[in-house]
């Protein structure tokens, strides 16, 4: 388990409160993360994207893409985590 600091590094008396905060913030990253993810589509490109530019651009694309995607789930874990010291932290652990 983490334990929440101040900023000048003594222990936090009731970390609940930062780590809601902590999740909120992570939360909406998350949200603006999927939202970019979802924006990355290359529905509008149709078969006759066959030049290696376009390919280039496809494949780019395509990993930029799985990037967002792992990073979006990445984020899920951060949250999972936070729920997990939340939890911790109310039940006095």
């Amino acid at each position: 388990m983490y334990l929440m600091t101040d900023l000048l590094g003594s222990a936090a008396a009731d970390p609940i409160p930062g780590l809601r905060q902590q999740r909120a913030l992570l939360d909406a990253l998350r949200d603006d993360v999927q939202a970019a993810w979802r924006s990355l589509s290359a529905d509008d490109v149709t078969d006759t994207w066959r030049g290696r530019a376009q390919q280039g651009y496809l494949d780019r694309l395509e990993s930029l893409r799985r990037d967002v995607h792992a990073l979006a789930r990445l984020l899920d874990d951060a949250l999972r985590e936070v729920a997990l010291a939340i939890d911790l932290a109310h039940a006095g652990l």
